[in-house]
């Protein structure tokens, strides 16, 4: 009896595993993975005020192998991203924009042209309007870097310039009440004499933070398969999907379904501390700031099943058409003292309209 068990047994396992061998096989014939390298280096380095910046002059192609190829990634010697419409030549009495932000800003997976702070630069040049944009987007980073990247222009900032702090979702899922008040005079020890545009000053010895590469990477770029993580759960839904063609269909609908019938969702399991932390350091920001008169803190959304409430997107690569009406309720679950009734973005002509705003500037696009 035991032994006519193990047997059904066996072949059920053995048709689930070859009818999955077969279905894989017939999949990649029309699906083509991903990547999840997109880059060869996505190390970032320290500046010695305390920051974290991309390296300096290098140039990479972003590249994931199916729908995001050959897109030139270059960043200067001052470890910012490069914006091509910004002359080098600018007039120096030109207002700046000072734009800090993290990857979304950064432009990842976008080529330098078509970064969104680029192309608002380009946009001022045809206007004829006096600008001259900087992008101090750093993927992978939040509102604590942020505020400390403030330091790398805060001395060369005058009353008449910009300063833009994006935000994404992610901002408030990290904890931000360690954070004390810093002075935003940032001056490096390396250098001499007062520089005019923002520079990068490397601690010594250089430190790095990531690795420049992995074992999975390195194997993956020789074979060409992709070796799931298995440290947890999340991280193996999160990396098999890059393996397995039946995986990148199924996993992510699978994913959107436990988001949406789960009976806590991720603004109860944030709670209202970590989001009044970073309420708390906008509001520091704000104040330790006002040598401007033009802060804003930008909130910027992207697409995620579990905001469906708050923000409703419609976006396509290259063109951005939104449309936003956020009830005051929605924000105070969030902890942050602000009413923004409609806002409404003409990405083209970059023109907002914000209908209230309190305590400080923010504004969602």
């Amino acid at each position: 009896m035991l032994r006519e068990l193990s047997i059904k047994f066996g072949l059920v396992v053995g048709s689930l595993v070859f009818g999955f061998f077969l279905l894989e096989v017939g999949l990649r014939v029309f699906i083509a993975l991903p990547s999840p390298f997109m880059l060869a280096d996505t190390r970032l380095i320290q500046d010695e005020r305390g920051f974290w910046l991309n390296l300096p002059n290098k140039r990479q192609v972003f590249s994931n192998r199916v729908d995001f190829n050959n897109a030139v990634v270059s960043t200067g010697k001052n470890a910012l991203r490069r914006v091509p419409c910004r002359t080098e030549t600018a007039d120096e009495d030109a207002r700046r924009i000072y734009i800090i932000g993290d990857s979304q800003t950064f432009g990842w997976g976008l080529s330098d042209d078509e970064s969104w702070p680029n192309q608002l630069q380009c946009l001022l040049n045809k206007s004829g309007q006096k600008f001259t944009v900087f992008n101090l987007g750093v993927p992978g980073t939040n509102l604590d870097q942020y505020y400390y990247r403030t330091r790398m222009i805060y001395d060369l900032v005058r009353k008449d310039d910009v300063i833009l702090y994006v935000m994404t979702w992610n901002d408030w899922h990290s904890d931000q009440s360690s954070i004390r008040k810093i002075s935003l005079s940032g001056t490096c020890s390396s250098r001499k004499g007062e520089d005019k545009n923002p520079v990068f000053c490397p601690v010594k010895p250089l430190r790095y933070y990531g690795l420049r590469s992995s074992w999975r990477q390195s194997f993956h770029e020789t074979t060409g398969i992709l070796v799931p993580a298995f440290d947890s759960v999340k991280s193996f839904t999160d990396t098999v999907v890059f393996s397995s063609a039946v995986s990148f269909l199924s996993i992510p609908p699978l994913k959107a379904l436990y988001l949406r019938l789960r009976s806590t969702n991720t603004l109860k399991r944030i709670g209202s501390v970590i989001p009044e932390s970073n309420r708390k350091l906008m509001l520091q920001i704000a104040a330790d700031t006002h040598k401007s008169q033009n802060v804003q803190f930008v909130f910027l959304p992207s697409r995620i099943s579990y905001a469906d409430k708050v923000y409703e997107v419609l976006f396509k690569r290259g063109v951005l058409s939104l449309k936003i009406r956020i009830s005051y309720s929605i924000w105070e679950k969030l902890a942050v003292k602000v009413t923004v009734l409609t806002v409404i973005l003409f990405f083209q002509r970059f023109i907002l309209r914000i209908s209230e705003h309190t305590n400080f500037p923010l504004t969602v696009i």
